[in-house]
């Protein structure tokens, strides 16, 4: 069971060293860009800013080693930045196309056909949906890792007020930050495109 959490404010400074200009941090977003106010716990999050890069080209170059401030330090820290931490804060992934990202593994079990209203989901199939701030795993994975393990937080899909059968909930075996939750749709309702 997930322990509970209140909002806890986290409240963090940027470092970059070595100094190549004044860092700035603009927004903290999910890592499918969302802007949200909260996070969940372990959830990866996107710092968007201005100069919080420290190579051309993504390598280290001896040249930035050799730029720094005027007054001789080698760092440059951002303002103080508040984020909100909660146990969970779901986002579901999806597009302007496909709102929800609906996979129909029964339809297709290599995973390349989505929800849509000419590929609809019929009665019994499995369906997967993907989402990022679903909270703490069990066990827990480290930073930036990627692997199948449980969610921790109870886990409830409602089609059109109705409650359907969860086959799991798990990280992305391939993406840090992402999940998998399973669900079999209902047959008493016509599902499309998105997930209410």
């Amino acid at each position: 069971m997930l322990p509970q959490v209140a909002t806890l404010t986290l409240n963090f400074t940027l470092v970059i060293t070595p100094i190549i200009a004044p860092a700035s941090i603009s927004t903290v977003t999910a890592i499918t860009g969302d802007k949200k106010s909260t996070f969940a716990q372990g959830e990866l999050i996107t710092i968007w800013g201005t100069s919080l890069s420290l190579a051309e080209g993504g390598h280290w170059t001896s040249q930035h080693s050799r730029r720094s401030a005027q007054d001789g330090s080698t760092e440059s820290r951002s303002a103080a930045f508040d984020i909100n931490i909660v146990a969970t804060s779901p986002t579901l992934l999806g597009n302007s196309q496909i709102p929800v990202f609906l996979q129909d593994v029964t339809l297709d079990p290599s995973g390349n056909t989505f929800v849509t209203a000419s590929t609809p989901a019929h009665p019994g199939d499995a369906l997967i949906i993907y989402a990022t701030g679903l909270g703490l795993t069990n066990p827990p994975l480290g930073d930036g890792v990627a692997g199948v393990v449980n969610v921790t937080a109870p886990i409830t899909i409602m089609v059109r007020g109705v409650s359907a059968p969860l086959l799991g909930a798990v990280s992305s075996p391939q993406f840090p930050g992402l999940f998998q939750i399973a669900f079999e749709r209902e047959t008493q309702t016509i599902l499309r495109t998105a997930v209410r």
